[in-house]
Parts: structure tokens; C-alpha cells; sequence
């Protein structure tokens, strides 16, 4: 039985769009196709099996900047801040929300603390999805690309509705797994994962969405003396019937989960 890679849930009201494309001079670096480019592949391939289980339990702060836009121009209305602890612990994400536009909220403020657009899943369960050992995805070389001043490989990925573990729901009155594609972006020689982009497709007409795009970036973080590559930032930009709304995340305040701390996760 398939687990939800991503759930999106989604305000009636709220509105978002998707970015660009690559700039000519990164097109002319996808020309060249290297002899090892299999090699390279693999490296990712064994990186992103291997990833989750080499995550330590550690505890973070999500900041969410919610913005809302028309379907046409440029102009964006904050629709205010989210600020949560976030947990990751035996390979689970929970998420508690500890301010709203930088006043504290009341546990158990449900209706205060209602996010219009929600995610899950950026802490590696994508990335073994796309990757890991059991994917399904179908897996292309695409070439070599400039990210943050290093030449990364790039791998293009799409999943099929009948294999996706990624959920998109409106309203909590329709969902549906969903297919999606994109690209992951990694280092040749190490096979470390430095972004993944995902894009939905054949979205069904009932969930009301045209198109959805999401980009993580990771970055490398020290948790108790040990290097890890753990999202950084992330951005999700979506077109709805009503208009187009967009998530954009910070993560940063990692450190360890203590064994003596508790949490409880929802089945």
C-alpha cells in the first residue's frame, strides 16, 4: 500500500505559479554526454538509498512565508509567516507550529494555526522515491550544470500516477496520488543530492489545479560533530482555479533529537 510522499492541502481562497527555465549558457553544458554518465547515476542512485538511514534523529526551525497572487503579472500579497519545530525522528516528520507572524500561538490553536498550503516529505523521502532503491521513476542523463558555483550532474526523473506515492489534496474533500517529474541536481563525484525540482502532471480535474512546482535546495549542516546535506530552503508555486499561491521555507536551527525527548507521531 502506496504512503504519501507529499500532501498538499489547499485553501479555497489562496493562489500561486511556477518559475523559469534554464539560462542558454547551462543548455550549451547539456551537449556534452560523458562516457561515465552511468557511473555518475549510479553514485546518486547509491547516495539516495542509503540516505534516510544515515540521517541522525535531529530537531530544526521551518520559517513558511505565504504569499497569494492573480493568474496574471507579478504582484504577490504576503500572506503571512509560519514559524514550527520541526522533528525528524525514526525516518518520520512532525511538524509543530510555534508562532504565526511572529506571535506564539496556544497548543491546540487549530484554526489559528490552519496553514492554506501544506507540505511534507522534503526530509528525504522524495529523494528515495525518486532514487532509491525501489523507485520506479524512469531515470534519464541530462548533463552538467553551474549550482552555487560547482559543476553538479543532472538526472531528469518522471513517475507515473500508477506508481506515485505523491497525494495532492484540496479541501480535504478530494484527493488523489498524482504524477510528477523533474530534475535531480548532484554532485559527479560524490553522488550527493544538492537540489531536486518536481513538477506535478495530469493533474485530475477535480483538485482544481493546473500545475505545481517545488525546489529544495540542500546545503551541508553539522548535527552533533557530523556533516550531513539536509534542505536548506524549498519553494512550492502553485496554480489553482481561483489564482496562484506559493510556500517559501527556510530550515536552519538543526541539532540533535536527545533520546530523552518524546514525541508522538499520528498513524
Amino acid at each position: 500500500m502506496r504512503k504519501p510522499l507529499f500532501t498538499f492541502a489547499l485553501s479555497f481562497a489562496l493562489i500561486q505559479g511556477c518559475a523559469g527555465s534554464a539560462s542558454a549558457a547551462s543548455q550549451e553544458l547539456f551537449q556534452t554526454v560523458p562516457d561515465n554518465a552511468s557511473e555518475i547515476v549510479a553514485r546518486a542512485r547509491d547516495y539516495a538509498a542509503r540516505y534516510i538511514d544515515g540521517l541522525p534523529n535531529f530537531i530544526c526551525t521551518q520559517t513558511t512565508m505565504h504569499s497569494a497572487a492573480g493568474k496574471k503579472g507579478d504582484r504577490w500579497s504576503n500572506k503571512g509567516t509560519v514559524t514550527a519545530q520541526l522533528v525528524f525522528a525514526g525516518g518520520k516528520e512532525k511538524r509543530t507550529i510555534q508562532a504565526i507572524n511572529g506571535k506564539p500561538i496556544s497548543t491546540g490553536n487549530s484554526r489559528a494555526s490552519r496553514e492554506r498550503l501544506t507540505t511534507e516529505g522534503e526530509f528525504g523521502m522524495l529523494l528515495a522515491n525518486i532514487l532509491g532503491a525501489n523507485s520506479m521513476a524512469e531515470i534519464t542523463w541530462k548533463g552538467f550544470e553551474r549550482l552555487r558555483e560547482r559543476e553538479v550532474a543532472v538526472i531528469r526523473y518522471s513517475v507515473d500516477q500508477e506508481h506515485s506515492t505523491l497525494r495532492l489534496s484540496r479541501d480535504y474533500y478530494a484527493s488523489a496520488f498524482v504524477a510528477y517529474f523533474g530534475e535531480v541536481f548532484a554532485d559527479p563525484n560524490t553522488g550527493v543530492v544538492l537540489r531536486i525540482t518536481k513538477q506535478l502532471a495530469d493533474i485530475p480535474p477535480e483538485l482544481e489545479t493546473e500545475n505545481s512546482r517545488t525546489v529544495i535546495d540542500y546545503d551541508k549542516v553539522v548535527i552533533a560533530g557530523a556533516d550531513y546535506f539536509l534542505p536548506s530552503t524549498a519553494s512550492v508555486e502553485m496554480t489553482i482555479r481561483s489564482g496562484r499561491l506559493r510556500n517559501e521555507m527556510s530550515f536552519n536551527g538543526y541539532r540533535k533529537f536527545e533520546a530523552n525527548s518524546t514525541i508522538t507521531f499520528q498513524p
